[in-house]
Formats: structure tokens, sequence, C-alpha cells
């Protein structure tokens, strides 16, 4: 739900304001929690959008709590541009330095350049799908922490995904909290395969 909301918005959005791109996350965030608790906000917010957004300005981030440590360095690959906006505004708003690319051919040469502490790479692109992306990758370098996102899982998926030491395995569409705790234990470079909304 979070991201059908976001990504709406985003093309809806005549003016994509930074701050806001940033507020909407925060927002999405904390109405994830109140599901939990079965209170929506969305359900009391109207239709209107200038509304809507006039409400999202409250959950703006607040100051960085960890000025001065260096942030881990984030490199997601997918081809929905979309999906690269949302990755990178929250996991930036999750205290991480992202950065991201559409193009999964460029993927290598900004792992070079950029050195990053994860990649996160989507399984289903055009011109050189993630697998073999992932393949190239560990020919380069073994250890490289990796997160596989996907919304098109096969039986044989998690299989390959560990003889490639894929650190986890996270289903499309995303939910906020499950991106924040697989990205913080991919980078302890623990192993999260079979993560409980993970079915085939």
């Amino acid at each position: 739900m979070a991201y059908n909301i976001y990504k709406w918005l985003i093309k809806n959005v005549e003016k994509k304001d930074r701050e806001l791109l940033k507020g909407v996350i925060g927002f999405l965030m904390e109405e994830e929690k109140r599901l939990q608790q079965g209170f929506s906000l969305l359900g009391a917010v109207e239709s209107n959008l200038e509304d809507f957004t006039d409400r999202i300005k409250r959950f703006l981030p607040p100051e960085e709590i960890s000025r001065g440590v260096k942030k881990k360095q984030l490199l997601f690959v997918d081809d929905e541009k979309s999906w690269c906006v949302f990755f990178e505004e929250t996991a930036n708003l999750l205290g991480y330095d992202a950065e991201s690319t559409t193009d999964p051919t460029k993927a290598i040469p900004l792992m070079e350049k950029k050195n990053p502490d994860l990649m996160v790479v989507d399984l289903k692109m055009p011109g050189l799908s993630g697998m073999k992306l992932i393949k190239e990758i560990r020919k380069r370098r073994k250890t490289q922490p990796l997160m596989i996102i996907t919304g098109h899982p096969t039986s044989t998926l998690w299989e390959k995904a560990n003889k490639l030491n894929v650190n986890s395995i996270l289903l499309k569409p995303i939910r906020i909290r499950e991106l924040r705790d697989n990205l913080a234990l991919c980078l302890q470079k623990e192993k999260r395969l079979a993560y409980p909304r993970y079915k085939f």
C-alpha cells in the first residue's frame, strides 16, 4: 500500500519537492505502525490532494541523529524509475546514503566507483536480468553484500540466491519496515533468504 500511494503521488504531484517526498515516506511509515494497531490515518483523510499533502508535511524527518558518523553506502538497481525514487528517499530517511540506477549495465561500473556497502538488485530487468548481474558481481567481489527484490518469485530462486551468497530476498510490494529490517541485516552480513512473507 505504501509504495502504491507513493508511486501515485510522484506521478501526479506536478512539483516534486524533495522535502515533500521525504514527508510522504515519514507519513507512510507512521501509517504502517497505525495499521498494525487497527487504525488508519488514511481512512480519515479526504480525497483532496491539497488536504492530504498538508497532513503529510507534519511528518517531515527530524534533524539527523548521527552527525559526524559515516553513512553506509547503498546502491539500488531497478529498471523502474518510481521504485528507484522510492528506495532512495526511504533509505536516506533511514539514515543511509543511497544511489540508484535504472540501467543494470551501469551497475558494475557504479559498484567499482562507489564501493557500496550493500547492493539491492531487482530480478526482472530488460537487457540484463538481476540474476545475471549478480553473477557478474560475484566474479568481481565474492563477499559484496547483496539483496534481491522481486515481484516474480520462482521455486528455484532461494537455491540460486543461496549459491550466489545473497544475503536477503524481499518480495514486492515492499513494506517499509521490512526494507528497514533487511537493510540492517544485510549490512551486518547476515542472511535472511526465507523471509516470513516470502512464499512460493
